[in-house]
């Protein structure tokens, strides 16, 4: 492998990890805003919804990553 490709290997790797990091803030960001406003609309004292959902995003973005990254079981 020439170091031109391997330059654009780790230019590919860069920009695919860093889309994931930016989804990971997005959900975390977007979960823990919709969570507050569902608290204050429920009038929920304490912030049940602003630590339910972010969890739940999170793992759904496990979720999503190990799915992605798994090899494929080749059928007989």
């Amino acid at each position: 492998m020439s170091k031109q490709d391997k330059s654009k290997d780790n230019k590919y790797l860069l920009l695919k990890y860093a889309g994931l990091a930016i989804q990971w803030a997005a959900i975390i960001l977007m979960s823990v805003f919709a969570g507050r406003k569902i608290d204050d609309w429920l009038h929920i004292s304490k912030p049940l919804l602003s630590w339910i959902l972010p969890i739940l995003g999170i793992f759904g973005m496990l979720f999503q990553v190990i799915r992605d990254t798994s090899t494929p079981k080749k059928k007989k």
